[in-house]
């Protein structure tokens, strides 16, 4: 079947620290994936690694299977990505999904 999706919406949506927000599918599925929105009615901040520099900050999705990419949505007014943050999607067998920044 098709996958879940993530969505976190708020006045500030703010990801860092090396907080991980991501859908994935598992080798060998055919489903869709479900995407991650994030949405905020000031803005939108993913910024950053954890303290000892092992894990940047990341919102995506991804397809280890045959079925799609979900899709990743940046939405607000004002939208920052900076200091390693990673957005990102990939397909493997299938299609990655589209990365919108609104």
């Amino acid at each position: 079947g098709n996958g879940g999706s993530v969505t976190l919406e708020g006045r500030r949506v703010v990801m860092d620290t090396g907080a991980y927000t991501v859908t994935n599918g598992t080798p060998g599925s055919t489903g869709a994936l479900g995407g991650v929105t994030l949405r905020a009615t000031d803005e939108v901040a993913v910024v950053g690694q954890d303290w000892f520099g092992q894990y940047v900050t990341t919102v995506a999705s991804y397809a280890s299977g045959g079925g799609r990419g979900g899709d990743v949505l940046l939405a607000a007014p004002r939208v920052y990505v900076a200091d390693t943050a990673k957005i990102d999607t990939y397909g493997d067998a299938g299609a990655a999904g589209d990365v919108t920044v609104q």
